[in-house]
């Protein structure tokens, strides 16, 4: 019964996390999108660099 009783408490939180990712995808594209549109000259510094996004630093964090 414990089996049981965890596999469907696990259920319900991969639905839950499943419903929310289109959600997330669509919020981190229109983040890019915006971010390229606003700061065009970041945004290709970025990409030429081969990265999809700009380093890490104290101030993203905060």
């Amino acid at each position: 019964m414990v089996i049981r009783s965890r596999a469907q408490t696990s259920m319900v939180k991969v639905k839950a996390i499943a419903e929310a990712l289109p959600r997330g995808s669509e919020s981190i594209s229109t983040a890019g999108t915006n971010a390229e549109s606003r700061h065009p000259a970041l945004a290709d510094v970025v990409k030429d660099a081969g990265r999809t996004r700009p380093a890490e630093r104290d101030h993203h964090n905060e």
